[in-house]
């Protein structure tokens, strides 16, 4: 039933007037009109709160303004070679949340992810989860459109925060690779990678 309408004024007039007064009923109807037509009007314009099926804007970006950092774990990949996983991990000792770990056996595996050119900076620690065994070395390349921009080395207990610049890049590619020595089961972490506008 739509507010504003004669008939939905007439209906607020029949609940209201007793019957046995027709003019009363009349005047009533007359105020219910105007009434209905005030308050339609008032729910036409934007300056209330929003109608229910209307739902309030979520996240800044669905408001107009961009989000100022997202966390690669957070992202759907557009691409993946071998097995990876987004969750918590320790990583030499610490804990880091909302990172990305692979699962070497023995590489190179991959996972990439549309940045779609609106980020500056990608900020993360690099290094292998407490969880891993064995004795091996794995490789971390970060590759930007194509474009190799870290590698690095790391065993079981090493760990380093790495910041690199993303201006204008379309797609990262996170790489890692046994190098060396025995695979056992080594879970390279891309802990907390986030980045950052």
């Amino acid at each position: 039933m739509r507010l504003g309408t004669m008939e939905t004024a007439g209906k607020i007039a029949a609940l209201m007037a007793p019957v046995t007064s027709r003019r009363k009923a009349a005047a009533l109807a007359r105020t219910a009109i105007v009434a209905g037509l005030a308050l339609g009007c008032c729910l036409a314009c934007d300056s209330g709160p929003r109608p229910s099926s209307s739902p309030a804007p979520v996240s800044s970006r669905a408001a107009g303004t961009a989000p100022t950092s997202q966390y690669l774990s957070s992202l759907a990949s557009i691409d993946s070679s071998g097995s990876f996983l987004a969750g918590d991990f320790e990583v030499n000792g610490r804990h880091y949340p909302h990172s990305v770990i692979q699962f070497l056996d023995p590489g190179p595996d991959s996972v990439s992810y549309d940045l779609g050119r609106r980020w500056r900076t990608l900020d993360m620690t690099l290094g292998l989860s407490d969880s891993s065994t064995g004795s091996g070395i794995a490789r971390f390349q970060v590759t930007a459109d194509k474009r190799l921009i870290y590698t690095g080395n790391f065993t079981l207990g090493q760990s380093r925060n790495v910041r690199l610049n993303v201006v204008g890049v379309a797609r990262v590619d996170l790489t890692t690779t046994l190098v060396s020595g025995d695979t056992g089961s080594a879970y390279p972490a891309w802990s907390s990678a986030e980045l950052l506008s």
